[in-house]
C-alpha cells in the first residue's frame, strides 16, 4: 500500500513552493530549465515569492521568467484612434503633473530649505533687533541666492549630523554603559519612575488579579509550569524575579476563549486586535522623505527640518557663540587680528566649554543641596553630551590642524618660505589655508598610526604602553570620552602634543638644516608646475597611471617591518636590551624580571612558579635558552606568553642608561633616515632626467621625487627577483652540460664517420657503400640523447627531471614574455588607440581649424586615453551590473590571481571585442573618407578631418531614434495595456508564446500587476 502511495506521489506533477497539484483554476507551468521535483509551479506561487524576494530570474539556472499579457475578447488587432488619443493625452497629463511634482521637490530641497536656513542663522548672528524683525523680508530676498544656497546647505548638514550623532551617542551609553559619577542619579531617578509606577498601576491590580485567576485549572498549571521553568532557567537573577513573576502582564497569560465581537466594536481595553500598523501606514522610505514617491507628504519633512534647524541654530550654535564672546570679552582679550570664520569656531568652543563646566558643577551641586536625583542625573547627562563632542573636536581638529601647521613650519626651508608669507595666505583666504593645513595634520596622523602600528608587530608588547593600541579589539575610544575625566585627555594631549613636536623636528626641520649646510645648491624644492614641453606631462602620466600602481604595492609594509626588526636586533645587541625591546630570549636564573604590575622577581622564582607546566612547554623554554647563547639550556627559564598586551622582560643592570643609549640611537637613526628619503630620491630623479636629455627646464620636484622613488623600488623588486633568476641559469647550464655529457655517447657518431668515409671514397670514383646502410641502421639519424637502454628505469627517470626541468625553463622564460605581450596589448595598444579615437572625434574638430595643419602624435594620444580609459573603468565598475562590467572584473581576477602566470591568450579573447569595436571606429570612417574624398571634390585632409564627428553624430542620431521608437512602442503598449488587458499569464519554458512575448512585458511590470486572479479566471475558462 506504501509503494503504491510512494509511485502516485512520485508520478504526480505538484507545485515546488505550495507542495499542491494543479487544478483547472489553478494550473501548473514550468516557466524555467529545473526539471525534477521543482520544474512545476502556480502562477500565483511563483508571482508571490518573485514579489517576497526582488528578483526576476530562477535562483537554480538563472532564466528569466516570462509573462504574457492576456487581454480582454473583445481587443482589437489596432488600438483604435480615439482610444490612442486619450491615452496620449493622458500620458501627457501625467508627464505634465510628474515635472512640476519634481519641480516643487527640487526647489523645496535645494532652495527654500537652505535658503531659508541660512537667513535664519544670518539673523541670528547678526547681533541687532533690526535683523530679526527683516527676517520675512530677508528669505524672500534674492540677494546671493546660489552662495546662501550652499551656505544653508552646509549648515543643514552639520545639523543633521548632529542630531544623528547624539542618537549614536545615546546608543552608546546604552551598550557599554554610564560613567560611575552618573549612574547614582540614574539609578534614584529609576527608582522614583517605579514608585509613580506602582502608585498608577496599583488600582488596576485588582481587575488584572480577577482576569488572571478566573483562567481554568489546566491554564494555571501551565502557567505555574511555565514559571518553574523561568525560575530554572534564571536561577541568579536579582533584579525581583518573584515580583515580576507576580506582576506579569496579562497579554502573556493564557486566555480563555473570548466571545465573537462585532466588527463595529472594539474590545475592552481599546485595542483592536486585528489593527496591523504597516498596512496603515506605508514604510518611510527615502523616496518618501524626499518626495519622489509622488505624494505631497514631503512638504510635511521640509517644515521639520527648517524646525530642527532653527532649533539647533539657537541652542547649539547662537547661544554658545555668544556666550564665549561674552567670557572673551569680560577677559579683556583682544580678537582684532582673527577673521570671522575663527572667531566663530574660537567663539563656540570657548562657549561649548563654558557650557560644559556650568553643568558638571550644577550636576554636583543638585546632588549635594538635596534635589531629586533626576535632576542631577539629567545634568550630568547633557554634560556627557557636551563633553564627547569637545574633546572630540580638540583631537580630530584642533590637535590635526595643529600637525599640519607645524608640519609646515618644519619645512619652510624646503621651499624658500617665510612665516610672513604663510602669513598672508591666511588673511588671503583663512578657510582654504586651515583645511589645507588640517588635511596635511590628518594624512600625516595617518601614516604615523600605520608606522606605530607596523612597529607593535614587531617590538615586545608592553614597550609602546603610552600609545593606544588601534588594533586592540577592546580599544573603545567613545567610551573612554564618557568614562574617563577630563584632566586625562589634557594629559594625553600634551603627551601627544610633544611627542608629534619633536617626531616632526627630528624627521623634518633637521634633516632640512643639514642638506642646507652639507649640500648649498640641493634646497629649496621646485613646486612651481610650468608645462613648457608636453614631455614633462608624459612622464608625470607614465609615473601616475602605470609605474607606481605597479611597484608601490603592498610589499613595501613587509619591507618596512623586515628593516624594523634588523634595526631592532642590532640595537638590541649593541644595547643589551633584546629582552625588553623584543622579548624573544629565555630568561636567565639571575635575571630580574619586570612583571606587567611592577613587580620585580627572580627569573630562578618564576621558573620554579611555572615548573608545573607541560613537557613541552619545558622543551620550549630549553630551546628558547639555548637561542639566548646566555647561559645553559637546563637553567634558562622561558619567557611567559603576554597577557593583556603586556611581556615581562628581564631588567639588565645600568637599565636607565641603556634606556638613554636607545633613545640616542633611535634620534640618530630618525634623523638620519629622514635625511636619506629627502636627500637620495630627488636627488637621484633629477640625474635621471638630466642624463634621459629632459635637463632644459626646471622640472617639479614632485616629479623627480617620483622618479627616484621608482628607480628605487624597481631596483629593489630586481634585486628580489635575482634569486629565481640564477635558479633560472642554474636550470640552463645544467640542461647544456648534460646534454654535452651525452653527445660524447652518441652512436650516430659512428654512422657519421662510415657516411662521411662513404662519400669521401665515392668522391674519388670508388664505389659509395657504407657499412651502416641497414635499414635497421637509419634509426640512428634521430636517436634518444641517452647512455643507456630505453627500457632503462634510471633513463626514464632521468628524461622525467630532464622534461620537467626544461618545463620550468620555459615557463620562467615565457613570464617576461607574456607580460611583455600583455603591457603592450592592454598599457600601450589600447590607450593609444582610445586616445587617438577621442583626438580624432572630439578635440581635432573643436581645437584645431581649417587653417590650421593636422600633426598626430602618440605621445598626445596615449595620454588622453590613458586617463579615459581609467574614468570609463570606475564609471562602468561603480554602474549597473552588465555584460562589460562582467569582462572588466574577470580581466581584473585573472590578473589578480595568476600573477604573475597570467593567462594571456584568455585576457586577449576577452578583451578582443573592445579592439575590435575601437578598430573599426578608426578604420571604417578613414576608408570612408580616403575613397569618397575624391569622388565628392573634397580635400583628403578636410575629409579626415570631420569624417569621424560625422559618423559619430550618425551613430548618436540612429541611437536616439532607436531609443524614441522603444519608448513610443513602449507608450503604445501601456496605452493598450490600459485599455484591454485584464492579467498576465505565465509562460512555459521553450513553449512558442515565449519568443512571442516582448520585452517590456517580461520586466518590472509583472511584480506590480494586481490582477493575477482574473488572468487565472480567463486561464480556467479556457481550459
Amino acid at each position: 500500500m506504501y509503494s503504491h502511495l510512494l509511485l502516485l506521489f512520485l508520478f504526480v506533477d505538484f507545485c515546488r513552493v505550495c507542495r499542491c497539484e494543479g487544478t483547472p483554476s489553478q494550473p501548473l507551468f514550468y516557466p524555467c530549465m529545473c526539471t525534477g521535483s521543482i520544474k512545476y509551479v502556480h502562477q500565483e506561487c511563483l508571482v508571490q515569492w518573485l514579489q517576497y524576494s526582488k528578483r526576476q530570474t530562477c535562483e537554480l539556472c538563472n532564466h528569466r521568467f516570462t509573462f504574457k499579457p492576456v487581454y480582454a475578447p473583445h481587443t482589437p488587432s489596432v488600438v483604435p484612434l480615439p482610444v490612442l488619443f486619450f491615452g496620449l493625452l493622458t500620458a501627457f497629463r501625467n508627464v505634465v503633473v510628474r515635472f512640476f511634482h519634481l519641480l516643487a521637490v527640487v526647489v523645496s530641497w535645494l532652495f527654500v530649505v537652505p535658503l531659508t536656513v541660512c537667513r535664519i542663522y544670518r539673523c541670528f548672528f547678526s547681533g541687532n533687533l533690526v535683523g530679526l524683525l527683516s527676517l520675512p523680508l530677508d528669505i524672500l530676498s534674492t540677494e546671493h541666492v546660489i552662495q546662501d544656497c550652499i551656505q544653508g546647505f552646509l549648515i543643514v548638514l552639520v545639523a543633521l549630523t548632529a542630531l544623528f550623532g547624539c542618537v549614536w551617542l545615546r546608543e552608546q551609553l546604552v551598550i557599554g554603559g554610564e560613567p560611575d559619577w552618573l549612574a547614582d542619579g540614574e539609578g534614584a531617578a529609576e527608582e522614583g519612575r517605579e514608585g509613580e509606577e506602582v502608585e498608577t498601576e496599583g488600582t488596576g491590580e485588582a481587575a488584572a488579579a480577577n482576569q488572571v485567576f478566573a483562567v481554568a485549572g489546566p491554564v494555571v498549571a501551565a502557567t505555574a509550569l511555565a514559571n518553574n521553568a523561568n525560575d530554572q532557567a534564571n536561577p541568579n537573577d536579582e533584579e525581583g524575579g518573584g515580583t515580576q513573576g507576580l506582576a506579569l502582564p496579562q497579554q502573556q497569560l493564557p486566555q480563555p476563549e473570548q466571545p465573537a465581537v462585532d466588527d463595529g466594536v472594539v474590545p475592552p481595553g481599546g485595542n483592536e486586535p486585528d489593527f496591523d500598523a504597516g498596512a496603515a501606514m506605508p514604510p518611510l522610505t527615502l523616496e518618501r522623505i524626499f518626495g519622489l514617491d509622488g505624494t505631497m507628504t514631503f512638504l510635511e519633512h521640509v517644515l521639520w527640518i527648517i524646525v530642527l534647524n532653527i532649533f539647533f541654530i539657537l541652542f547649539f550654535a547662537s547661544f554658545p557663540f555668544y556666550t564665549g564672546r561674552t567670557v572673551i570679552s569680560a577677559l579683556g582679550i583682544k580678537t582684532a587680528l582673527l577673521t570671522p570664520a575663527i572667531e566663530l569656531i574660537l567663539f563656540s568652543f570657548i562657549g561649548y566649554v563654558v557650557m560644559a563646566t556650568l553643568l558638571i558643577i550644577s550636576h554636583y551641586v543638585f546632588k549635594a543641596i538635596g534635589l531629586p536625583r533626576s535632576v542631577s542625573y539629567y545634568a550630568g547627562l547633557c554634560y556627557i553630551y557636551v563633553k564627547v563632542p569637545i574633546i572630540a573636536f580638540v583631537e580630530l581638529g584642533i590637535f590635526t590642524a595643529f600637525c599640519g601647521l607645524w608640519i609646515d613650519a618644519c619645512s619652510l626651508g624646503m621651499f624658500n618660505a617665510s612665516v610672513a608669507q604663510r602669513l598672508r595666505a591666511f588673511s588671503y583666504a583663512p578657510v582654504v589655508f586651515s583645511f589645507i593645513h588640517w588635511t596635511m595634520g590628518l594624512m600625516y596622523l595617518f601614516y604615523v598610526s600605520s608606522l606605530f602600528i607596523i612597529i607593535r608587530d614587531v617590538i615586545r608588547p608592553g614597550v609602546l604602553w603610552f600609545l593606544p593600541d588601534f588594533t586592540d579589539p577592546d580599544y573603545r575610544p567613545v567610551q573612554d570620552m564618557i568614562s574617563l575625566p577630563v584632566t586625562t585627555y589634557i594629559q594625553r594631549l600634551v603627551v601627544n602634543l610633544s611627542l608629534t613636536g619633536i617626531i616632526v623636528i627630528l624627521s623634518i626641520w633637521l634633516p632640512t638644516l643639514i642638506t642646507q649646510k652639507l649640500l648649498p645648491g640641493f634646497l629649496p624644492f621646485q613646486m612651481s608646475l610650468a608645462y613648457d614641453s608636453p614631455v614633462d606631462y608624459s612622464v608625470e602620466i607614465i609615473i601616475l597611471q602605470i609605474v607606481m600602481p605597479f611597484l608601490l604595492d603592498g610589499q613595501f609594509k613587509v619591507f618596512l617591518s623586515a628593516v624594523l626588526r634588523h634595526w631592532c636586533v642590532g640595537a638590541a645587541w649593541m644595547l643589551g636590551l633584546r629582552s625588553y625591546l623584543l622579548g624573544d630570549v629565555a630568561f636567565k636564573p639571575s635575571d630580574e624580571v619586570v612583571m606587567a604590575d611592577g613587580r620585580r622577581i627572580s627569573a630562578s622564582i618564576l621558573s620554579r612558579s611555572t615548573s608545573g607546566n607541560t613537557d613541552g612547554g619545558n622543551s620550549t623554554g630549553h630551546e628558547g635558552g639555548n637561542a639566548g647563547g646566555g647561559g645553559g639550556a637546563e637553567n634558562a627559564a622561558a619567557p611567559p606568553p603576554p597577557t593583556g598586551g603586556y611581556a615581562p622582560y628581564a631588567r639588565p643592570r645600568f637599565f636607565v642608561a641603556r634606556l638613554f643609549g636607545l633613545l640616542a640611537l633611535l634620534v640618530i637613526s630618525l634623523v638620519f633616515i629622514s635625511f636619506a628619503v629627502l636627500v637620495v630620491p630627488v636627488a637621484l630623479g633629477r640625474l635621471m632626467l638630466g642624463h634621459m636629455g629632459l635637463s632644459q627646464t626646471p622640472h617639479h620636484d614632485a616629479l623627480t621625487l617620483l622618479v627616484g622613488v621608482c628607480s628605487l623600488m624597481g631596483w629593489a623588486k630586481t634585486v628580489l627577483c635575482l634569486p629565481m633568476a640564477l635558479q633560472a641559469l642554474c636550470n640552463v647550464w645544467f640542461i647544456l652540460v648534460e646534454r654535452a655529457a651525452h653527445l660524447t655517447t652518441w652512436e650516430g657518431w659512428r654512422w657519421l664517420s662510415e657516411w662521411t668515409l662513404g662519400i669521401g671514397e665515392w668522391l674519388r670514383g670508388n664505389s659509395f657503400a657504407p657499412r651502416w646502410a641497414r635499414r635497421e641502421a637509419l634509426a640512428m639519424m634521430l636517436p634518444p640523447l641517452a647512455n643507456a637502454p630505453v627500457n632503462d628505469e634510471g633513463a626514464d627517470a632521468a628524461a622525467l627531471h630532464r622534461k620537467q626541468v626544461l618545463r620550468e625553463l620555459l615557463l620562467t622564460l615565457s613570464v617576461p614574455l607574456r607580460l611583455a605581450l600583455l603591457s603592450t596589448l592592454l598599457l600601450v595598444l589600447l590607450p593609444a588607440s582610445l586616445g587617438l579615437l577621442i583626438n580624432l572625434v572630439v578635440f581635432i574638430p573643436v581645437w584645431v581649424g581649417p587653417e590650421k595643419t593636422l600633426a598626430i602624435g602618440f605621445s598626445e594620444s596615449w595620454i588622453f586615453g590613458v586617463m579615459h580609459l581609467k574614468v570609463w573603468m570606475l564609471i562602468l565598475l561603480v554602474g549597473p551590473r552588465w555584460r562589460v562590467r562582467d569582462t572588466i572584473e574577470e580581466i581584473h581576477d585573472e590578473i589578480l590571481h595568476n600573477w604573475p602566470t597570467i593567462h594571456v591568450f584568455r585576457i586577449i579573447r576577452l578583451s578582443l571585442p573592445l579592439f575590435a569595436i575601437i578598430g573599426i571606429s578608426l578604420s571604417f570612417p578613414f576608408l570612408l573618407a580616403y575613397y569618397l574624398a575624391p569622388r565628392l571634390n573634397v580635400q583628403p585632409e578636410v575629409a579626415f578631418r570631420y569624417v569621424y564627428p560625422l559618423i559619430f553624430s550618425l551613430v548618436l542620431i540612429g541611437v536616439l531614434i532607436y531609443w524614441q521608437m522603444r519608448q513610443c512602442i513602449k507608450l503604445y503598449e501601456q496605452i493598450k495595456d490600459a485599455e484591454y488587458l485584464i492579467g498576465r499569464r505565465l509562460v512555459n519554458y521553450g513553449d512558442s508564446d515565449n519568443a512571442e512575448a516582448s520585452a517590456p512585458n517580461t520586466s518590472a511590470e509583472m511584480g506590480t500587476q494586481t490582477d493575477i486572479s482574473m488572468g487565472s479566471e480567463i486561464i480556467a475558462a479556457g481550459t
